[in-house]
């Protein structure tokens, strides 16, 4: 009787076992498809965005590896960064290129300190009082009396997409080395160029924080790219200062005395100066006569075309020049900007063997409103609407660089030159606040071409590779009706049919 019953126990074990293992894998095929219809029924009430980024590695540029081998001295760089900072891996990686190229140059000295304001938190203090810090991510360039500071932030270009989840911002380059190369240049070299701010007709002031008229803004960042930035007024001086390097007249609202414009005009041709205009629509400012000899004319009424909401004009192409190089895949916007007219020489017209190439201007239109855009010459009119007959189609320039002189790189004299921008607005306090950062890398990489820092210029910035699916929103249904029910049936079936050949 017990043999009996032990047998048939014996007979029923597989068939139990088999029970159960079938019981475990449909509980954890249920268990596995309540999860998943519950991570994509999540991921549907959620905007649909699907991007790999992938980031190259981050070499210095020759241009970079040609200015360190001029300095010498020691450099003290200190990272204040959160480790899980979105940049930090990027900055971290780049510094230590820099050491690394550093040590294979006799003279310089690149010393890292890496600062986590969680864990540091005395040496974080220190180093905020000591060097004024506030809140954010930062790196501090010092040597000897010299330093400067970079906001992390402000090494990230993005780029502004309009998408049906609303708009979405992504990296679309990484400004680190343009940003590093300047910061060691400049506390490794000495003295900052000094660029002075004509006062006294109306000008934007640097010194001004409102928002529509103050460059205080502008101010702290041409700062922060080591230039000595003053305020220069005309009363009770004779003359440019004998110390500037670069001359701003940012939006005059009245006109120029004519022994004011002599003065600029002598600067540029004697003393082959540099300077900036920066001219609003309707603005009659005297420096007409002085813009006749570089071949620039400005013209009436506004420009506008492709427009954003509170902006006149967005640009997305610009010219071939040193300027706009680093503009790649970067937007810059301009409240009724002024149209910018540049014609040829006519003696060399009529003779081009008579000048030499020196002896003749170089233009290049550096920003311009393409065929779709206008010179709208009713002021009055708004939203502005094409006339046929009255207003100028395009492409008509708004930016426009100026040289003449030496071409050679090797020649004793510099080469004198000149930007005319047909727009002051574009780099008011507003105007930066408003978030639209290229319009102040556009203005520094002028400054810096006027100030012969041409070596920061020719630095690109890292540009991630983007990987991104352009999916509809049908599409997108279709795809996650495939996830959310089409694959766990397949693991349920292919489970299914496991467990009948076992049974047989």
């Amino acid at each position: 009787m017990g043999k009996n019953r032990k047998t048939q126990k014996g007979r029923w074990e597989p068939m139990r076992r088999r029970v159960v293992t079938g019981a475990n894998v449909a509980l954890a095929l249920v268990l596995a498809t309540v999860a998943v219809f519950f991570v994509n029924a999540l991921a549907w009430r959620l905007p649909h965005s699907c991007e790999l980024e992938v980031r190259s590695r981050h070499r210095l540029s020759e241009k970079t590896e040609v200015m360190l081998q001029g300095l010498d001295g020691q450099v003290e760089i200190i990272a204040l960064m959160d480790p899980n900072a979105r940049l930090f891996d990027d900055v971290r990686a780049l510094l230590l290129e820099y050491q690394h190229a550093a040590q294979s140059i006799g003279g310089l000295q690149i010393q890292l300190e890496w600062v986590n304001p969680d864990r540091d938190i005395a040496r974080a203090r220190r180093l905020a009082d000591r060097y004024a810090l506030d809140a954010g991510n930062q790196v501090i360039f010092r040597s000897g009396e010299n330093y400067r500071i970079l906001h992390v932030g402000d090494l990230a270009r993005y780029e502004y997409e309009l998408r049906e989840s609303g708009i979405a911002r992504r990296m679309v380059g990484f400004l680190g080395e343009q940003a590093f190369s300047s910061a060691i240049l400049a506390v490794g070299s000495g003295k900052a160029p000094v660029v002075y701010f004509l006062t006294g007709h109306g000008e934007r002031d640097i010194d001004d924080f409102s928002e529509d008229r103050g460059y205080s803004s502008l101010a702290r960042a041409i700062s922060r790219d080591h230039f000595d930035v003053r305020r220069f007024s005309v009363a009770g001086q004779i003359g440019i200062p004998d110390d500037c390097d670069v001359l701003v007249v940012a939006g005059p609202r009245q006109r120029l005395a004519d022994e004011e414009v002599r003065w600029i005009s002598e600067y540029l041709m004697q003393r082959r100066g540099r300077v900036m205009l920066l001219l609003d629509a309707g603005v009659e400012t005297g420096l007409g006569a002085l813009l006749d000899r570089w071949q620039i004319y400005p013209g009436a009424g506004f420009v506008t075309g492709r427009r954003i909401p509170g902006w006149g004009l967005v640009v997305n192409e610009y010219g071939n020049h040193p300027i706009t190089r680093p503009l790649r895949n970067v937007t810059t916007a301009y409240v009724a900007p002024r149209p910018l007219h540049a014609f040829r020489d006519e003696r060399a017209q009529t003779n081009s063997n008579a000048l030499t190439a020196e002896d003749q201007v170089r233009l290049t239109i550096l920003a311009r409103a393409e065929a779709d855009g206008w010179v709208e010459m009713d002021v009055s009119q708004y939203p502005p609407v094409y006339d046929e007959g009255v207003d100028q189609r395009g492409p008509v320039a708004i930016a426009i660089a100026a040289e003449l002189g030496p071409i050679s790189p090797d020649a004793q004299l510099d080469a004198t030159r000149l930007v005319v921008i047909g727009d002051s607005h574009f780099v008011s306090n507003a105007a930066i606040h408003s978030g639209i950062g290229g319009n102040v890398s556009f203005f520094m990489s002028a400054l810096n071409w006027l100030a012969d820092r041409d070596t920061l210029l020719a630095i690109e910035p890292n540009v991630p590779f983007m990987l991104q699916p352009g999916l509809t929103r049908q599409q997108w249904r279709q795809l996650s009706g495939v996830v959310i029910f089409a694959l766990p049936a397949l693991v349920a079936l292919l489970g299914g049919i496991v467990g009948y050949r076992r049974k047989r």
